[in-house]
């Protein structure tokens, strides 16, 4: 279960399986706002999502990548 969304510094959090109408896409991808840089390593730091590395992506995933980017809002 993804709970990423439970975290309070995580805003508009979106996921889901790749639609497969492009070639060498990733199969899975998550996308997590947040208010300011602050929050997200609040976020990274959080019990929950520390589980959810462990619980989910570790077990699940061959590989992953990540990506911070910050947005005109």
């Amino acid at each position: 279960m993804l709970f990423v969304d439970q975290i309070p510094y995580a805003r508009n959090v979106r996921h889901g399986i790749d639609l497969g109408t492009r070639p060498n896409n990733a199969s899975y991808a998550l996308v997590a706002h947040f208010q300011d840089e602050a929050d997200f390593q609040q976020y990274l730091d959080h019990p929950l999502h520390k589980e959810l590395i462990q619980s989910t992506i570790v077990p699940k995933c061959e590989s992953w990548l990540g990506t911070q980017f910050l947005t005109a809002e």
